[in-house]
């Protein structure tokens, strides 16, 4: 085994047998994606009785051995990148920064560079060493790839663990804009819905049965901020738990998923009849053509310093795709 791969062996039982290849690996290593997975079958890390496989729909049988090599992601092994950072506060002990859409935050098996931690690293060389995770510096928590706005980073130890333990205490204010599918109903509300992986998809989260332990309790708060057509409204989410996904899951629960959302947020049958009847469909269609990501914004972060105290407040504005999404559904 060489210090970059993990390698693990798995005998095929009754349950997996006759899935396809990548589907029985997803079920087997949950913390991996299926496009991982997928990934890692294509670049030929997989073999079925000693077989090498780059086929994700091979379909296995009952008895055989699955050998795989994950890529591991070590801190001493990610590349310092010059990639420019917006930074809106900086001290000695923190910053905070507005993330584009398309970055990733930290390295994985998928995207191991041109993260905001491979730019982290080019910004303080080795000074964020031990600050947190090794394999994620100075990161206390995470958006998604696609969506926009507002973190925190931790610069040093002690920062660090105050921020972890505001994040438990649900103690940092954090609001989203958000622009979704349809007219909510109520206009203002509380999701109060518990968020667990989806056993089908792996890498979707999804809603889950009070009964079932796989799921975390998970609340938003939302308020609608202006309605377009009853075909598509701008909302305000304010996240009281931090959950995967979870906005993204709580509003196409209610379906009302968000504008540009490819796994969770697709247009509701209710609105394509209503985008028909006015003549609207194929403009709305156009338009998503070009709005390559989620219609998501983590617009406001709020926060007592956890060293200097002082009660900090940060709001960005729209980025500039989501303002021309704006003016398209106002002008609907």
């Amino acid at each position: 085994m060489t210090s970059n791969e993990n390698r693990r062996t798995f005998i095929v039982d009754l349950a997996l047998e006759g899935t396809r290849l990548d589907k029985a690996l997803t079920r087997l290593l949950p913390t991996l994606s299926r496009s991982c997975i997928q990934k890692i079958i294509r670049k030929k890390h997989v073999s079925i009785d000693g077989v090498c496989i780059d086929s994700v729909a091979v379909v296995v049988s009952r008895g055989v051995r699955i050998d795989i090599k994950i890529p591991l992601i070590d801190n001493h092994v990610i590349a310092a990148e010059n990639i420019p950072l917006n930074i809106v506060f900086e001290d000695e002990h923190l910053m905070v920064v507005d993330k584009p859409a398309s970055m990733v935050v930290y390295p994985t098996p998928t995207h191991g560079s041109s993260t905001l931690v491979n730019a982290l690293l080019f910004r303080f060389d080795q000074g964020l060493k031990g600050v947190g995770h090794s394999q994620r510096p100075g990161i206390v928590h995470r958006l998604d790839k696609d969506t926009s706005g507002l973190m925190i980073v931790a610069k040093t130890t002690p920062a660090y663990d105050g921020l972890i333990a505001l994040f438990k205490r649900h103690a940092i204010d954090r609001t989203y804009s958000a622009y979704i599918w349809g007219r909510p109903n109520p206009l203002s509300g509380c999701i109060r819905a518990p968020i667990g992986r989806n056993k089908r998809h792996r890498q979707k989260m999804t809603v889950v049965t009070h009964g079932e332990k796989t799921g975390k309790d998970a609340i938003t708060h939302y308020t609608t901020k202006q309605l377009f057509k009853n075909v598509a409204a701008h909302v305000e989410c304010t996240l009281e738990t931090g959950r995967t996904h979870q906005i993204r899951v709580h509003m196409t629960t209610y379906h009302h998923g968000i504008i540009g959302d490819k796994i969770y947020g697709r247009l509701p049958k209710h609105c394509r009849s209503t985008l028909k009847d006015q003549n609207l469909y194929r403009r709305c269609q156009k338009v998503l053509q070009t709005f390559n990501r989620h219609a998501l914004h983590a617009k406001i972060l709020g926060f007592v310093h956890p060293i200097t105290k002082k009660a900090l407040y940060f709001e960005s504005r729209l980025p500039q795709d989501m303002q021309k999404l704006d003016f398209f559904l106002k002008n609907l």
